[in-house]
């Protein structure tokens, strides 16, 4: 009879840890025009000039330029400034503060804020005075 054979412990490397890539100095020098997120659908507040208040939906896009010695950023700081000061829906107000924090947090030279969204005007047909 043969005496079964006992289980052999294996021995497992450790979970080798990620370089942090960003964080290493970059050696080519080479500044970055533009990095940032693009396509961010947000609500948007409008005014209508009967003082009432319009809500629509803007596409927005988010960046930064970054000196020579930056590597990158970090994307998601994009997304948490966005939320701080937009609250519920931006309003145009607030654009030029959500580029200016992203400039700060993102340790920038400059950022750039840009929002699409449709507005929707009432106009009165020529004739039968309807709005359409």
């Amino acid at each position: 009879m043969n005496k079964p054979k006992t289980a052999q412990p294996i021995a497992v490397a450790p979970p080798a840890t990620m370089p942090d890539v960003q964080a290493a100095r970059d050696v080519r020098h080479v500044a970055i025009d533009r990095v940032g997120v693009k396509d961010v659908i947000y609500p948007i507040r409008l005014r209508t000039p009967d003082g009432g208040e319009q809500t629509t939906v803007a596409t927005v896009n988010m960046y930064v330029g970054l000196p020579h010695h930056q590597k990158g950023t970090h994307m998601s700081r994009f997304l948490e400034v966005l939320n701080e000061y937009a609250e519920n829906a931006l309003t145009p107000d607030c654009f030029q503060k959500v580029a200016k924090a992203i400039r700060e947090k993102l340790h920038a030279q400059e950022a750039h804020f840009q929002a699409e969204f449709t507005y929707f005007i009432k106009k009165l047909a020529p004739v039968t005075k309807s709005p359409g």
